[in-house]
């Protein structure tokens, strides 16, 4: 009867080196993990930028519509009214939100965080100032010329007795 002992040694790992190699191995896979994960938050972050940027140039144009093309403007604290032609547009800025109101009937509520609007008098103009968490640094301006017209004279002089 042969023993085993006769029989040639074949070379393999101990079970110390297959364990330093499991663990460097799963310490890899650990850093490739934390690697995608950290990609996948960088790329959410920067959608949900774009999607509040291409709000904020989406309402940030309409605004601009509505106050290039008013007649008379009346502004407060937190509320811009314009007149034009026939129609009211109404933006109040409440609860961190931004409305929009045309002629009483629909009232629009735009997701502009932090939103407020402020009035400010430079050099014979009235501007109204909007701060939002996006452009905080720096709030957008919309500046009103007074007019020259008699509707505007009137408006002016309504305004005053109303501050009085």
């Amino acid at each position: 009867m042969k023993r085993n002992t006769d029989i040639a040694r074949l070379p393999a790992f101990t079970v110390f080196e297959l364990t330093v190699v499991i663990a460097i191995l799963s310490t890899l896979v650990m850093l490739i993990m934390f690697g995608f994960r950290r990609f996948n938050e960088q790329l959410k972050n920067a959608a949900d930028i774009s999607t509040q940027l291409n709000t904020w140039r989406m309402e940030r144009a309409g605004m601009w519509k509505d106050f290039f093309t008013a007649d008379s403007v009346h502004i407060q604290t937190d509320e811009v009214q314009l007149f034009r032609h026939t129609d009211r547009i109404t933006y109040r800025a409440e609860e961190g939100r931004l409305f929009r109101k045309m002629n009483d009937l629909e009232e629009v509520a735009f997701s502009l965080p932090e939103a407020s609007i402020v009035k400010v008098e430079q050099n014979g103009k009235v501007c109204a100032e909007f701060h939002f968490a996006l452009n905080d640094v720096t709030p957008m301006t919309m500046t009103c010329y007074p007019l020259s017209s008699r509707k505007q004279e009137i408006d002016t002089y309504f305004n005053r007795l109303a501050d009085e």
